[in-house]
């Protein structure tokens, strides 16, 4: 489910990310934007779901999507959360042009 930015903003202003957080422990699994995200120390993400919604909320058109997984093939995570601050646009060109 990708989210707007208005949509995000009220997703972070709610329980709903820590509680999430909390229940799954350490099964979340979240994708930050690979560019903008002062999440990404070293190229690999840090964080929780609170603090990756927070930021995409803080940031103009910064938006979430958020999904539900299959643990066995996306290696024991039951949810993962997608950040997108416009980093991936530029990311998947750069994939698709090398």
């Amino acid at each position: 489910m990708d989210l707007t930015h208005d949509e995000t903003v009220a997703l972070s202003n709610t329980w709903i990310p820590a509680a999430i957080t909390q229940i799954n422990g350490g099964h979340n699994m979240i994708a930050p934007d690979p560019y903008y995200s002062d999440l990404v120390i070293d190229g690999r993400p840090h964080g929780n779901l609170t603090q990756v919604v927070g930021e995409a909320a803080e940031v103009p058109d910064g938006q979430v999507g958020l999904y539900l997984v299959d643990p066995s093939r996306f290696q024991g995570g039951n949810f993962l959360l997608i950040q997108d601050l416009g980093g991936w646009d530029y990311y998947l060109r750069h994939m698709h042009d090398n």
